[in-house]
């Protein structure tokens, strides 16, 4: 699929990665360029047969990881692996299915349409600062109603998935170059976005930075 989109397989901007849990098969998909949106942004041209948004935490690598540097990461040690990353950011993941099924398939062909991934908005980055996660408060605002969530990071900690998601993305040979982009897992399970187009999606956080996943997705008027 990144193919077709035109991206390079080898050298892909950003990654999602997680679970619905520690004790659940990880998964890994790369996501294509087209779909990175910066927070803002309009996504109503997306042709999206779904309207779900999840609220995530991303984090980016300040260095290259190579194959020998991922494999040397032991596994469940994820502290050793957020030496690697420089910056994090909210992230809105905008959630859809590209199959005539809808979200009903196997999770192989789940995997295939890059993991019920229709686009990412990113907020900016600021220097990555480990917290107690079991305390960190989320909200996402559809238009103007909101949801409020309290520790509710799908697997306990956004780092947790970087050994596995490491060695998974330089299996073949290749090298993850700084700047590349994952999210983590959600910090709540796929919202609706409620009728009408994809709107704008906007990610901040509060003054004294410590509202990591406050989120909003604005839905556009139907047409």
């Amino acid at each position: 699929m990144l193919q077709g989109l035109g991206d390079d397989p080898a050298r892909c901007p950003a990654w999602k990665s997680g679970g619905p849990s520690r004790s659940a098969t990880l998964t890994h998909a790369a996501l294509p360029s087209a779909g990175m949106l910066a927070s803002g942004a309009d996504a109503s041209a997306f042709p999206f047969n779904h309207r779900m948004v999840e609220a995530e935490v991303a984090l980016r690598l300040g260095r290259d990881v190579t194959p020998d540097s991922a494999r040397a990461l032991g596994d469940g040690n994820h502290h050793q692996a957020l030496e690697l990353v420089d910056g994090m950011a909210v992230s809105i993941e905008l959630v859809d299915t590209r199959w005539a099924q809808g979200f009903a398939v196997s999770p192989l062909l789940k995997l295939a349409d890059v993991q019920c991934h229709g686009a990412l908005v990113l907020g900016a980055f600021q220097p990555w600062h480990d917290r107690d996660w079991s305390k960190q408060p989320c909200e996402v605002w559809i238009g103007d109603a909101s949801n409020s969530f309290v520790g509710t990071h799908s697997l306990g900690h956004p780092g947790w998935l970087l050994p596995t998601w490491l060695k998974h993305a330089t299996r073949h040979g290749a090298t993850v170059p700084a700047g590349t982009v994952v999210t983590t897992g959600t910090l709540v399970r796929p919202v609706g976005g409620g009728q009408g187009r994809p709107g704008a999606g906007e990610v901040r956080r509060d003054r004294r930075g410590q509202r990591a996943a406050l989120t909003r997705a604005r839905p556009a008027a139907a047409g």
